[in-house]
């Protein structure tokens, strides 16, 4: 697949995963970060950012989501942030973006979530609720 399939068309823009990524890695608060689209209902699909933060123990989703808010227009902020621990690779040692894409990026870790910014918002189409009881959920008002 290349860099042109990748394009996230939501709610009639088009969204280069790679200019998001370029903003949240300049954040400086991750390490890697793998940007996708998901479907939503309302939107066709919504920007979702997947990272392994810099520092784990003091990574707050909220302040990525912050940055990510002064840095791009409203249609390219990310709607949440996956949060991984490591991603998985291929054989030559690079990203699996496909398994990036495919895995729920919801993981146990303690002082570690996802981030909805919108979740739960009037016409997000979203619940607003973690994908299972096993899944952090740190909510952030927009």
């Amino acid at each position: 697949m290349g860099r042109r399939d990748e394009l996230i068309k939501t709610s009639g823009y088009r969204v280069s995963p790679t200019e998001v990524e370029e903003v949240v890695l300049e954040s400086g608060l991750v390490s890697e970060a793998v940007v996708v689209g998901e479907p939503d209902e309302v939107a066709g699909h919504v920007v979702v950012v997947h990272c392994v933060p810099g520092n784990p123990t003091g990574f707050d989703p909220a302040a990525l989501l912050t940055h990510c808010r002064s840095e791009l227009p409203r249609h390219m902020v990310p709607r949440a942030v996956h949060v991984h621990g490591a991603f998985p690779r291929t054989p030559s040692g690079k990203v699996d973006r496909a398994a990036v894409a495919a895995s729920s990026g919801w993981q146990e870790l303690p002082s570690l979530g996802a981030v909805a910014p919108d979740a739960g918002a009037a016409g997000s189409g979203r619940s607003g609720r973690a994908p299972g009881p096993e899944a952090l959920r740190k909510e952030v008002a927009s």
